[in-house]
């Protein structure tokens, strides 16, 4: 009788010290346990996984306001190309382009890095082709944008969608001075999150009425600008822009006072015109009644032109080196 009580005791006991055994080898194997590290993928191989997982043609946000909406889009391409990715501010009714940067592989090309959400922009180049690449060019081929990075610019963007261009600027030119206008506050942090613009008492971001503030730099600043770059056609762009509403004759004037003579104006065009290139030589006309000379530039990507007018000249001649300059990547 006495034996029988006593092996449930043994019982529990034998039970009790294998849980603590167990527990013991489970927490020492947490403790001291080292991760097997990730294979290290070739390039090939990362971006294949890479679209493999998300498409070659990723939406990451969808932005609706005005009766609008924009969406940023990142294009993966294949590892043929220079260009890993390309992100996109895309109008979603339109599918027009309006504004883009180059986005960085990871340090490491690990399984874990393929989402293109945590990629870096490259501040330092553009994709040739693109919008923001004959944005670029036009203000160096015009010359008031100069090749010599040490000299000081001071330059004003009216509408957040050209704030790639002031990454660029920015990270180049250290003596440069960038004003941003942007009037809508959501779309303002919206474009500075996914395309990492960096505010800085050398870049500024202003918000407000786009035009009332450039009267302002104009009128009571009387200031002065190497380049004035104009992106802030409105959502549900059915017409040609900027046309006689969206920058009336009397916002013509006042660009005319702030580029001066040592200046460039720049705008993205955009129409939905079926004639487009005749709409676009119309707006170019307008703009011929208040400078020396304005050109246009086809980017070879998207649908858009980029005009671009001084009361000096563009010296074609320089057109190796900008294309150069603008394509270089500081780390090669």
């Amino acid at each position: 009788m006495t034996s029988r009580m006593k092996r449930p005791r043994v019982y529990y006991v034998f039970i009790t010290l294998i849980v603590s055994v167990s527990l013991l080898i489970h927490y020492v194997q947490k403790t001291f346990h080292v991760e097997k590290p990730e294979v290290i993928l070739s390039e090939r191989k990362f971006i294949n996984l890479t679209v493999a997982k998300y498409g070659d043609d990723r939406i990451l946000e969808e932005l609706c306001f005005e009766g609008g909406c924009y969406l940023i889009k990142d294009s993966l391409i294949g590892p043929i190309i220079q260009f890993p990715s390309e992100r996109k501010l895309i109008e979603k009714e339109t599918n027009q382009v309006r504004a883009s940067a180059v986005l960085s592989l990871p340090e490491k090309l690990v399984p874990s890095a393929t989402d293109s959400r945590y990629w870096l922009v490259k501040r330092d180049m553009f994709a040739e082709g693109t919008l923001d690449f004959a944005i670029m060019g036009a203000a160096l081929l015009s010359g008031c944008l100069p090749l010599n990075t040490s000299a000081p610019v001071d330059v004003l963007i009216v509408g957040l969608g050209s704030g790639t261009i002031a990454n660029f600027i920015e990270y180049h030119y250290r003596r440069s001075n960038i004003s941003i206008l942007e009037k809508h506050k959501t779309l303002a942090y919206f474009l500075i999150q996914y395309f990492q613009i960096q505010p800085s008492p050398r870049l500024q971001v202003h918000l407000g009425d786009e035009l009332e503030q450039m009267y302002t730099f104009s009128d009571e600043y009387e200031a002065k600008f190497h380049v004035v770059f104009y992106n802030m056609c409105p959502l549900l762009a059915h017409h040609t822009c900027p046309d006689e509403k969206t920058l009336p004759d009397q916002a013509i004037r006042s660009i005319v006072e702030l580029v001066d003579e040592q200046g460039v104006f720049i705008a993205n065009l955009i129409t939905n015109d079926v004639d487009a290139l005749s709409t676009y030589e119309k707006q170019k006309y307008r703009f011929d009644q208040y400078f020396n000379e304005c050109i246009l530039i086809k980017p070879s990507k998207v649908y858009n032109q980029v005009l671009s007018c001084t009361q000096g000249y563009h010296d074609f001649k320089l057109m190796k080196a900008v294309k150069d300059f603008i394509r270089k990547q500081e780390d090669e």
